[in-house]
């Protein structure tokens, strides 16, 4: 009996890691072929729980409307780096706001003060803005 319950765990964990992983994997592809970039700006850092050193709330536009994300985990690594109305890099999907990254490191430069009706493209980034490498 206890060989039974101990590979019904193992099977369980092992469908959990396949699906993360699947979710990933769609995320970056979905990421890699439709996603935009924009200006987000940090609306409320929150201390995090286990394992997230704090949680943020994003704001950012995109064809006029403003776009919420709330409770983006942020590594405890880069404290220093966060504050509130510090504009930040984001790529995301304009179908699906489960996916995107977030680019601490990267500065927005003090003149770029709105972005584009349809955001940006990569290429756009890439040429303008430095030291981006995707």
């Amino acid at each position: 009996m206890k060989n039974k319950k101990n590979t019904y765990i193992i099977s369980s964990f092992i469908i959990v890691i396949l699906i993360g992983g699947l979710f990933q994997w769609y995320s970056t592809k979905e990421l890699n072929s439709n996603g935009k970039f924009t200006i987000a700006t940090i609306e409320k850092v929150l201390p995090g729980g286990k394992g997230c050193g704090f949680m943020i709330d994003l704001s950012y536009f995109y064809k006029g409307e403003k776009y919420y994300l709330k409770n983006n985990c942020v590594s405890g690594s880069i404290v220093g780096q966060i504050f509130i109305k510090k504009k930040l890099l984001i790529k995301f999907t304009p179908n699906n706001d489960n996916y995107i990254n977030i680019y601490f490191d990267i500065e927005i430069p003090k003149s770029i003060v709105t972005t584009p009706y349809g955001g940006w493209d990569k290429e756009w980034v890439n040429k303008n803005l430095n030291h981006f490498q995707e």
